[in-house]
């Protein structure tokens, strides 16, 4: 259910403290099972296959590079007592959105009585939200050139990530 490119540098970072292959593979895939509450909800809200899903919702994460940005969160050197707050609020706001817009995608499948592929429906979203989605790379280099990412960055990121996973006009 991770992505491969996360899994794998989990997987290598135990391993380069010596931990034992099978332990560093299970360990690895740890996070994946907090992901999985998410998938899971989605799918039942949705009716839609569990696999169809985590599909969505990693190939969002790693095309939006929400990844990236959750690094850049986990990074953050908070000063104070409300920074830190806000910090784990965006964080939390990170998976909210990245819920939002898997269920954003695959609501595409099912708009018209049709039925669409979770690839059909991403490039379907990804075509409604092109001017969004330009806006959002934008940010992003913009974001990712930058020498200091902090709050005010993560709080209007998480402004654009609320519009593209609002339902089309």
């Amino acid at each position: 259910m991770i992505p491969a490119s996360r899994w794998q540098e989990r997987y290598d970072k135990y391993c380069e403290h010596h931990v034992p292959e099978k332990l560093a593979a299970y360990a690895a895939s740890a996070e994946s099972r907090y992901w999985l509450m998410d998938i899971i909800e989605i799918g039942r809200q949705l009716d839609r296959d569990l696999e169809s899903v985590a599909w969505v919702y990693f190939s969002l994460g790693e095309g939006l590079k929400l990844t990236w940005l959750d690094r850049q969160m986990r990074a953050f050197k908070a000063r104070g007592h409300w920074q830190v707050l806000a910090t784990l609020h965006y964080r939390d706001e990170l998976d909210h959105q990245l819920r939002n817009l898997t269920a954003s995608v695959l609501s595409f499948a099912s708009e018209g009585g049709g039925s669409m592929s979770p690839e059909q429906s991403l490039e379907r979203w990804r075509e409604d939200k092109q001017a969004l989605l330009s806006r959002w790379q934008k940010m992003l280099a913009d974001m990712q050139a930058a020498s200091d990412v902090d709050c005010a960055v993560f709080s209007v990121a998480h402004g654009v990530l609320r519009e593209l996973a609002a339902k089309a006009a």
